[in-house]
């Protein structure tokens, strides 16, 4: 593959004359020229994959990620977002505008390639771009890497934003990712991360910071407030190490009100999900792309978000931090990255919890502490971020 790319290189020359744009208005309103001529320094934050579901609306939590970067740096720097057309419709700001990509999980070798190639040929003209800064989510790490080492980056400052570790391991692909990466390495000026334990894994300058760090928690509890459903999960199902099967074998038939939202990307998986929570009236699933209102609103009717990973990588997890903004206690697996739940007292580990946890669940004595707990580590969280984002910059870009 990485020879394929390396012939590519020539073939794929993407103009540079990337023309900037109001979301607000729509319309082209200034070329990159007269950006460069602006007082503050240019910094291009970016998500060369930019997810789409079927619909055409976009998934993950990229659209905030971007939202939290543009209101943080912004205070310092001209923050120009390159995204498709399908995210500028919820995020005001200049934009690049860059192709989307249908995030279909497809083992055809020759669909790969061209979803690949794409995305390399997003990078690269990115990386064209006049401005020196910039700031990569790298959920396409390979490719990414492999951009960095055949372009030509001389005074560019790249950042790399990674929940993964992508580069331990004794996989194929790890060992791949990691010789790749220590080629690279001198052409990165950071990563951007969620996790020390991550983060130490790359050896180079790293901003620890939450996934969503440039809001404030809400501190308003309403005591009398009444709950639709005790749990609720909540997001895309794509991998499998999202272990919704056993939040159904956990909950089959009891007292527990739960609910399932998001997409399920692969069929015959939704299909022996119906089957197994087949006659079971506290199960509720919605098989489909959830709106931002839906989303919120599920989220305000349930007193518990679970978050069933199945891994012993350490990775996050936007829905974590979505949770905790809005006081919502958590119930987690023994996935690394939830050591702090318990510690901290932000939820509980289901696989410790009885039986029949309804009772517990719903001791709103016990669930206002939790929320306190919620509170104060989050917002302590969010406090941090911001001077710590902008010391970051600072001092890696002036």
């Amino acid at each position: 593959m990485f020879v394929y790319f390396f012939i590519m290189k020539n073939k794929y020359n993407i103009q540079s004359n990337i023309l900037v744009s109001r979301v607000h208005n729509g319309e082209n309103t200034r070329s990159m020229i007269d950006l460069m001529k602006q007082s503050k320094k240019s910094i291009i934050v970016a998500d060369p994959f930019n997810r789409v579901n079927r619909e055409g609306y976009p998934i993950g939590h990229y659209v905030n990620f971007y939202r939290d970067m543009h209101q943080v740096l912004s205070k310092k720097y001209r923050v120009i977002i390159a995204c498709s057309k399908e995210y500028q419709q919820y995020i005001s700001a200049d934009y690049i505008t860059i192709s989307s990509n249908q995030n279909i999980i497809s083992t055809n070798i020759f669909y790969k390639l061209k979803e690949y190639i794409n995305v390399y040929r997003t990078i690269k003209r990115i990386l064209k771009n006049k401005v020196n800064n910039i700031i990569f989510e790298s959920s396409f790490f390979l490719i990414i890497i492999i951009s960095i080492i055949l372009s030509r980056t001389n005074n560019k400052k790249i950042f790399l934003v990674t929940y993964i570790d992508y580069i331990t391991g004794r996989s194929i692909k790890n060992r791949i990712k990691n010789i790749l990466y220590k080629i690279a390495k001198n052409k990165i000026s950071g990563i951007i991360s969620s996790d020390n334990n991550i983060s130490t894994q790359y050896k180079i300058n790293t901003l620890i910071i939450p996934d969503y760090f440039g809001r404030k928690v809400c501190r308003n509890i309403n005591i009398n407030k009444s709950y639709k459903y005790d749990i609720c999960m909540l997001g895309v199902i794509r991998d499998k190490h999202k272990e919704v099967e056993r939040i159904i074998e956990l909950y089959y038939k009891t007292n527990i009100k739960l609910i399932i939202a998001g997409e399920f990307y692969d069929k015959n998986r939704y299909d022996d999900i119906i089957t197994m929570s087949n006659k079971s009236d506290n199960i509720e699933i919605i098989n489909r792309y959830i709106t931002e209102e839906i989303y919120n609103n599920i989220l305000e009717d349930s007193r518990f978000v679970i978050l069933p990973y199945n891994t012993n990588k350490y990775q996050s997890s936007g829905i974590y931090y979505e949770a905790l903004l809005k006081l919502k206690p958590l119930l987690v697996s023994s996935a690394p990255f939830f050591e702090n739940v318990e510690k901290y007292g932000l939820g509980y580990n289901y696989n410790n919890l009885p039986q029949d946890p309804s009772e517990l669940l719903r001791d709103m004595d016990i669930y206002r502490k939790l929320q306190n707990n919620i509170y104060e580590y989050i917002g302590k969280l969010q406090s941090e971020s911001e001077s710590k984002v902008l010391a970051f910059f600072n001092e890696a870009i002036g």
